[in-house]
């Protein structure tokens, strides 16, 4: 069994060998329905509301929306409607990454970066992922700036 999100970076000899099955992203509704259970499994009451609402801000990610679900029920429990969505600490991490990318490009602050780009690595974070993160943050303060 070989599993992967990107069918371009198999090699095409491993491609020919393999059965191709594509499984879309979870629908909405299912990310609500597994966090609700969730929920029930572990004893929190996980309003419908602020379920769906994870589940939309998660981009349909299951893996981001269980992330999201147990940071913001350590930031605020009981859950309420219009609570905020917590972020995984990776993602703020990038995030304040960002900043200080744009606040001062020196080679001491590249040294810097270098280093804390190295920490998400040994956390076992996708580099595609912090990278992808990364230009979206930047993009993001420069739209702003």
């Amino acid at each position: 069994i070989l599993l992967g999100q990107s069918f371009t970076r198999v090699i095409e000899p491993v491609r020919s060998r393999c059965l191709t099955i594509r499984v879309p992203a979870p629908t909405e509704q299912e990310i609500m329905s597994v966090l609700v259970h969730i929920g029930k499994r572990e004893g929190i009451q996980v309003p419908p509301p602020f379920a769906a609402s994870v589940a939309i801000a998660s981009d349909r990610n299951l893996r981001r929306a269980i992330l999201m679900l147990e940071a913001s029920k350590v930031s605020q429990y009981p859950f309420v409607e219009n609570q905020i969505i917590q972020q995984a600490d990776w993602e703020i991490f990038v995030a304040d990454l960002a900043h200080e990318i744009l606040e001062e490009q020196s080679p001491k602050r590249l040294l810097a970066v270098r280093g804390k780009l190295y920490e998400l690595l040994t956390n076992c974070i996708p580099a595609q992922m912090i990278l992808q993160r990364l230009t979206e943050e930047l993009m993001k303060k420069l739209d702003s700036e």
